[in-house]
Order: structure tokens, then sequence, then C-alpha cells
């Protein structure tokens, strides 16, 4: 088995939780895998919220102790730590998005450095805090010094939710590779809806690795 060790980062809005679940899903059906909820700073849109939708994949939630109550500050589950050793179980670490967040991440740096992690920072251009390139690398910039960890790889997902038609991912599409090419950091994933990845492969020529997105974190209407 080809173990997957990934940490998610990215500004609120990213959609880095809903990357989480989709990538945790895919991965469900290549061998065992966990999700761990690190986010303790953003109450709006946690990993743990979808533990049953999770379960129906054959993934184990972490989530953060007290998360889901009124509890405002919930702590890390002490269960966090002990998966990183296991090479046959994938497992996705969905954590907070700026400095502030990522230094939950950051006890954990040694345990990803000594068993191959890879930290991924999810953009989408379509939010104020990472709409040009300046704004890009601050926040990555940010998320490094949180973490003490260097960013491996970028995730395209530039998208304006249920109005997303694949413009956004073009329109993002000359930034996220000017953002590569000034910090050395390669784009490892694109993702979108179905139609949305189709309109940008078809305009860019794109030939990178992409992912379809399925909505789970949906809104409570």
């Amino acid at each position: 088995m080809n173990r997957y060790l990934i940490a998610l980062v990215g500004a609120y809005g990213s959609g880095k939780t809903e990357i989480a679940l989709n990538i945790a899903s895919h991965l469900s059906k290549k061998g065992k895998t966990v999700l761990a909820d690190l986010d303790i700073v953003n109450p709006y849109f946690r990993s743990s919220e979808k533990i049953k939708e999770m379960e129906n994949f054959g993934v184990e939630v972490i989530a953060p102790v007290l998360a889901n109550t009124n509890v405002d500050s919930p702590m890390l589950s002490p269960k966090v730590g002990g998966y990183f050793v296991y090479k046959d179980i994938n497992y996705i670490l969905d954590a907070g998005g700026d400095q502030v967040g990522s230094k939950a991440l950051g006890q954990y740096r040694h345990k990803m450095g000594e068993n191959g992690g890879k930290l991924f920072f999810v953009v989408n251009t379509k939010r104020p805090f990472t709409k040009n390139v300046s704004s890009i690398i601050d926040m990555m910039n940010q998320i490094e010094t949180g973490s003490s960890m260097r960013i491996n790889g970028i995730i395209h997902n530039s998208n304006m939710s249920y109005d997303s038609t694949g413009r956004e991912l073009i329109e993002g599409y000359d930034i996220i590779n000017e953002v590569s090419e000034k910090t050395g950091v390669p784009v490892v994933l694109t993702c979108g809806e179905k139609e949305a990845l189709k309109a940008f492969i078809n305009e860019t020529g794109y030939n990178g690795k992409t992912m379809i997105i399925n909505r789970f974190m949906e809104p409570n209407l």
C-alpha cells in the first residue's frame, strides 16, 4: 500500500475542509483511512461535523475534544498523535488556516517529518485573503511560521461555491502559477466540480492532477 500522510492548511473560505473530506473518501477505497480535525480556531466548518458521512466510506474521524458542543474552545484529541507511525493507514490532517490555526499542527511537525508527511496549502483566489500573488505568499509565510513547517504543495481550488462555472479556476490559473514560480512550491492538485474542471481544462490545456469535488459541507438552509 502506498500510504498517504497529508496535512491541509488554507485561509477561511479556501475549501480546505471540503477537500480534506473528499481526499479521505477517495483514499478509503485504497485502504484504511483516518481523518483528524485539527481546526480548533474556526467553529463553522469542521470536518468532525461529518463523522457519520465519513463512516459510510469507512473513514475514521478524530474530532477535537468537546467539538460540536456549546464549548467555545475545543482541544485536540490525544488520539491525533498515534496514527503517524502506521504505514498501512492513510492519515489526513485538516488543520487551521492562518498563523494561529497552524500552530496546532506545529506540535506534530517532527512526526510529520519523520514519517514522510506532506503539507499542502489550499488556495481559493476568489477569497479576500488570497486574491493575488502577494497575499497568497504572505499567507504561506504566516502558516510556515506558525507551524514551523515548510509547505510542500499548492492545491488550486478557486471557486464561488454554487455559482462556480470554471471561470474561477481559469482566472486563478495564472495567479497560482506565478505563486508557484516565485516560491518554488509546486501545484500538486486542482479541484472543482465536474463541469467547472472540464471548462478549466478545455480552456487552459491543463494536464496536471485533478480531483472532482463532491459536496459534503452543505449549508444549513
